[in-house]
């Protein structure tokens, strides 16, 4: 089972990788938009499109990675639970769902142009990477829908608003997940999760919900 946030944590850590790697040049050989952890030093900030703090778009460039409402398709799903595998050995099933998704990839800046320019970018860099996304996530289908009109958008900080332009990049996908389960006729009596709680983390509005981590093969447990 894979979960649904890796849909966006994908692209984050994809792009984080790439603009770590100093391979964006300027015209004077210098290297731009180097990105780092370091918020005191980063040159461009890559995140989810949550904004805690909305003041560091002032200084900095950015690109928040957002995605829609996941639909199931039907047309590829599993019809009834008859077309679901079954494992004699473990005495486990598996059912497979599959889901469309879009993902918006907003890149900030407080320069019109700025923004346009690192959404072509952005752009260019899926283009030629299009390939690594299904062999690398399992994805069926990855679309590059295209690149959004600059336009101004409003956060508002601490003590002031920061406006900042907004140009996006949508890509359209396909994937699937698999569960594996247990079950008693129609009754599930295991369901296999790869989630595990790793006591609690701090949020800004000061509440300590559990810190929940992705194991890979924990399913198989």
């Amino acid at each position: 089972m894979q979960p649904l946030a890796h849909v966006r944590r994908n692209f984050i850590l994809f792009l984080r990788d790439f603009f770590s790697k100093g391979k964006l040049v300027g015209p004077n050989g210098d290297k731009v938009y180097h990105w780092e952890q370091d918020l005191d030093r980063t040159q461009i900030i890559i995140q989810g499109s949550n904004v805690e703090n909305p003041e560091v778009f002032k200084n900095s460039p950015a690109i928040l990675v957002a995605r829609s409402d996941i639909q199931r398709l039907k047309e590829y799903d599993s019809l009834g639970k008859n077309l679901d595998s079954y494992d004699w050995g473990t005495g486990k099933s598996q059912h497979i769902s599959t889901f469309s998704v879009a993902v918006t990839i907003s890149c900030l800046s407080s320069n019109q142009e700025e923004a346009e320019n690192l959404a072509q970018i952005v752009f260019f860099i899926l283009q030629m990477h299009r390939q690594y996304f299904p062999k690398t996530y399992n994805y069926r289908v990855v679309d590059l829908g295209g690149i959004g009109v600059p336009r101004i958008i409003q956060y508002e900080g601490e003590d002031t608003e920061v406006r900042v332009w907004n140009a996006g990049v949508v890509l359209n996908l396909i994937f699937h997940t698999v569960y594996r389960y247990q079950a008693t006729g129609d009754n599930i009596d295991r369901l296999y999760v790869p989630f595990v709680h790793e006591g609690v983390g701090d949020q800004a509005d000061g509440t300590h919900p559990p810190v929940v981590t992705w194991i890979e093969g924990v399913e198989d447990d």
